[in-house]
């Protein structure tokens, strides 16, 4: 063997000894806790009172708990736990049945969308320059998503006055009305892109989430679906309605977050 091969095995065996001791002083464990909006993409956040896939759903809020494991400098395993809540948009969806029968005005209403998953995944923690304040981080997860189903109520009302109309027992009279208390489990997946800041232990970062799901839902279930055909009036109350339809969850959060190293 000679002195040029004892050198390059010299330096192999140091840097491996530097990697391992700088693996060994990182902590494994980090737990956060992060909180921000919610944004409703493609036909989960559709209006069209005539498509079966329109949620209606509103920009909400997003709430979650992540806590992770790191196998090494870069990678590890996360568990993620969150809940999104989206408010649905009554008074656009009272609009556009209004367009159905010119005689009659419709009184949309219904609960919100509140949904919970659990993930699990991987992700990547990346430093920016030398000081070892700043990294990006990724990361990607799947799981299951349980969500309740909006319940639904469409009441008739006048035109002219504006509101719904009541009926001799002291009620309203109902066109459209939806189960409640339903809820459904579906796969999801999620991905995300952040940027953390570092201190000591605890850090701060700034993430930005796209989550996915579909769910195989009945008609008389939906948040409205295709009961409303282009011309006629909503289906009538207690009609359960036939065949069932694919609706989409699919939303970007944008959330801050708190989170400590152990």
């Amino acid at each position: 063997m000679n002195k040029r091969t004892v050198i390059m095995l010299c330096c192999f065996v140091g840097i491996l000894q530097a990697a391992r001791a700088q693996q060994d002083t990182l902590p494994r464990w980090q737990i956060s806790l992060h909180y921000g909006a919610s944004i409703p993409l493609q036909k989960f956040g559709s209006m069209d009172v005539f498509d079966a896939q329109s949620g209606f759903a509103k920009t909400g809020s997003s709430r979650g708990l992540e806590a992770g494991y790191r196998l090494g400098r870069v990678w590890g395993l996360s568990l993620m736990l969150d809940n999104e809540t989206h408010k649905v948009e009554n008074h656009t969806v009272s609009n556009s049945l209004n367009s159905i029968n010119q005689n009659t005005a419709y009184f949309y209403g219904s609960s919100p969308w509140r949904m919970g998953k659990a993930l699990l995944g991987v992700f990547g923690e990346f430093p920016m320059g030398s000081g070892g304040h700043w990294e990006w981080t990724i990361g990607a997860n799947a799981g299951a998503l349980v969500t309740s189903i909006p319940s639904v109520w469409i009441l008739e009302g006048s035109p002219s006055t504006g509101a719904p109309t009541p009926n001799g027992s002291g009620g309203y009279d109902g066109t459209y009305a939806t189960d409640n208390g339903k809820t459904r489990m579906t796969f999801a997946y999620d991905g995300h892109l952040g940027l953390r800041f570092v201190i000591e232990k605890v850090f701060f970062d700034l993430r930005g989430d796209y989550t996915g799901a579909s769910l195989n839902i009945p008609y008389a279930k939906t948040s409205l679906g295709s009961q409303v055909a282009a011309g006629q009036q909503p289906i009538a109350y207690g009609t359960t309605g036939s065949g069932s339809s694919t609706q989409s969850i699919n939303s970007v959060n944008v959330t801050l977050g708190l989170g400590l190293m152990f």
